[in-house]
């Protein structure tokens, strides 16, 4: 089902991490049972909104440390670069609209 799921390489706003970004503050997590909710997320977009330079199109610095956020703030352990990178590019809503109705 994950390839289901899983942008294709041409999508540049997933690829970007610009997907992530847009979708991110729109929806509760939960990570090793503890819920992240949007309120926090929004902080952590205050706080890393520097990590976008102007006019750049490339956001997954910014959304891997979002990401980084999150799980500091679940007492998880933190993802490889590899894993967060996988989580950039293949975190989004309509990624989680298609596995929760297929």
């Amino acid at each position: 089902m994950l390839s289901r799921v899983k942008v294709n390489k041409d999508n540049k706003n997933a690829n970007s991490g610009k997907q992530a970004r847009f979708d991110l503050n729109r929806m509760n997590f939960m990570i090793n049972g503890k819920i992240v909710d949007k309120e926090y997320i929004i902080r952590l977009y205050g706080e890393n909104n520097y990590l976008i330079p102007n006019g750049s199109e490339d956001y997954r610095l910014f959304a891997k440390r979002v990401f980084t956020g999150m799980f500091e703030y679940a007492k998880a352990e933190v993802p490889n670069n590899r894993i967060l990178e996988k989580l950039v590019i293949n975190c989004n809503q309509a990624g989680y609209e298609f596995a929760i109705y297929e």
